[in-house]
């Protein structure tokens, strides 16, 4: 029973590992999908989003991709949410896991968060973080993207200069990355700054460059169409024509939808050409609508003033100013600026804390570099007077051997001595061996051609002779071969250009046999056998050959 139940465990654990590492391979590649796509297909990507099972979430890595994913998702289907707990799990994690491009990403996403909910303090903050880690991107569009949503919030604050240098800052970015898209877009953007700030000169260059290219997007259009129509009542010489002008084709041709602010200067235009009963008609509509925001009252300051119905046009201004305290744009002003300070502040302790760790790290590893120094000195010096003792033990033993190398030396040397003159009185036997066959041949040279008493020995001496005759060279050497060691192949062997007439002068001579029996044998002159035999011991003596002087000891 209890081997049963370890065999189900085991079975389950091994089903459990197997569907985990399956359902992780199935979570990694709705991922790859969702980011393949969502800057192409946004639709596509939440959707494949929506698909996963957060429970299968199980590494906190997947955790935090999914949810930088899901808020870029939000973000490009121009889904507006506040919920910062979205993208908090993608926050924790890149900050001690990721790289800059992922930090970057994240706070970007977490400003667009705080945006959205109009937390422009945390949003500005969050940005800046972003665009610190964005420095050493090549993701130009992304930075571009930075660049732009700071200058978002410097315009929700008023402060022109700040969204003006941020907007420009986003063009060139784009401009990089090649994004004609995002460059048009923000082209139209920027020049709207432009004119707020009453720089008219650049916001036209910059909406005729706009409006020069074909749109890219229809309701980006008709909204910059409204934005030029007000902006041509703002201007030193108001254009009311252009104005209505660019009014009309913003509805008619490209289906925008204007504001309150767009109907209210469009009366204002009206008012301008003289047409006070269609202008009283827009804003009575307007009034009747209940929007009664700070543009209205300021457009309708602006028609009642141009009409000298200073009365009226004095109750809108009071109007206005009661709806916003410029006390309120001032603090907002401030409070950007502030939250920026602050970033900086923060930014420069914790610079100043990175700065006095990695002196602190550069001591200790000073310090620990010292301690090291120190101890492969000591370590050094101890193997030195080590090596030092060894060295003295190697020389007494060298000294030893050498001793006892020169007496082995000394003993070899005497041993070969007496092998040498062993080797010579062997050879002096050996010669002695051979003499009588040398007396033989002499006695038998002496009496041939007397008596018949000598046949019989002049026989036997003829057949001991016949061993050195011509015929039987190979005969004779073999002999001799068998009884000195192979000596008669060693010579051939060393002297590969002797004749056959010189080996068996040499095997004459290696018999012991004199001069004078040697010439009469090869029918030379006593002479010519000594000659013969100290040119043959010169030859010898230069050969290279171990066994020269064994050769030499039977020569002569």
């Amino acid at each position: 029973m209890k081997l049963s139940g370890i065999f189900i465990f085991s079975i389950s654990a091994s089903v459990v590992v197997a569907f985990s590492s399956c359902s992780g391979r199935e979570v990694d590649h709705a991922l790859d999908v969702a980011e393949n796509v969502i800057w192409t297909r946004p639709d596509s990507s939440l959707s494949a989003l929506k698909s996963i099972d957060t429970l299968d979430l199980r590494s906190e890595s997947r955790h935090a991709r999914y949810s930088l994913l899901y808020s870029m998702a939000l973000d490009r289907n121009c889904i507006d949410t506040s919920d910062t707990g979205i993208i908090l799990p993608a926050v924790r994690f890149y900050n001690h896991h990721g790289s800059d491009a992922d930090r970057m990403r994240v706070y970007y996403y977490l400003g667009r968060l705080h945006y959205n909910g109009g937390d422009f303090l945390s949003a500005i903050k969050c940005y800046m973080q972003a665009k610190e880690y964005s420095y050493d991107s090549k993701d130009f569009v992304f930075r571009g993207l930075i660049s732009s949503a700071i200058s978002d919030v410097y315009a929700r604050n008023d402060n022109f200069q700040e969204k003006v240098r941020y907007s420009e800052e986003a063009v060139n970015c784009f401009t990089e990355a090649h994004d004609s898209l995002r460059v048009w877009i923000t082209t139209g953007r920027l020049a709207s700054y432009y004119a707020d700030c009453k720089n008219w000169e650049k916001s036209d260059s910059l909406y005729s460059e706009f409006f020069s290219h074909s749109p890219y997007d229809t309701t980006v259009l008709a909204e910059h169409l409204f934005n030029a129509s007000r902006y041509s009542l703002l201007k030193p010489n108001p254009d009311p024509l252009q104005s209505m002008e660019l009014f009309k084709k913003a509805i008619f041709e490209y289906g925008g939808k204007p504001s309150v602010t767009d109907y209210a200067a469009y009366a204002y235009a009206l008012g301008l050409l003289g047409d006070t009963s269609a202008a009283d008609s827009i804003f009575s509509q307007l009034d009747a609508s209940g929007n009664e925001t700070l543009p209205l009252m300021v457009w309708k300051y602006r028609a009642f003033k141009n009409r000298s119905d200073f009365k009226e046009a004095l109750d809108m201004f009071e109007r206005s100013v009661a709806l916003q305290e410029a006390s309120i744009t001032a603090a907002l002003n401030q409070s950007v600026a502030q939250a920026q300070s602050d970033y900086f502040k923060t930014k420069a302790k914790l610079a100043e804390k990175d700065r006095r760790m990695l002196v602190l790290a550069r001591w200790i590893v000073f310090l620990a570099g010292i301690l090291g120094l120190f101890i492969a000195f000591t370590f050094h010096l101890h193997n030195k007077r080590k090596w030092a003792r060894r060295m003295a033990e190697m020389s007494m033993i060298n000294e030893e051997v050498n001793v006892r190398l020169s007496k082995e030396q000394d003993a070899l040397s005497d041993k070969e001595q007496a092998l040498q003159n062993l080797r010579r009185k062997y050879v002096l036997t050996y010669k002695r061996q051979y003499s009588q066959l040398n007396d033989l041949c002499a006695e038998y040279w002496a009496t041939a051609g007397s008596g018949k008493e000598q046949e019989r020995i002049y026989e036997k001496v003829k057949k001991i002779v016949s061993v050195i005759d011509g015929c039987n060279q190979k005969r004779l050497e073999r002999m001799i071969d068998e009884n000195l060691g192979g000596i008669m192949s060693g010579l051939r062997a060393d002297l590969p250009d002797a004749t056959d007439n010189d080996f068996r002068f040499i095997a004459l001579n290696i018999l012991g046999f004199d001069a004078k029996t040697i010439a009469r044998v090869m029918n030379y002159t006593v002479q010519s056998v000594y000659t013969k035999r100290v040119r043959l011991r010169a030859k010898i003596s230069s050969l290279a050959s171990e066994n020269k002087n064994f050769y030499l000891d039977f020569i002569g």
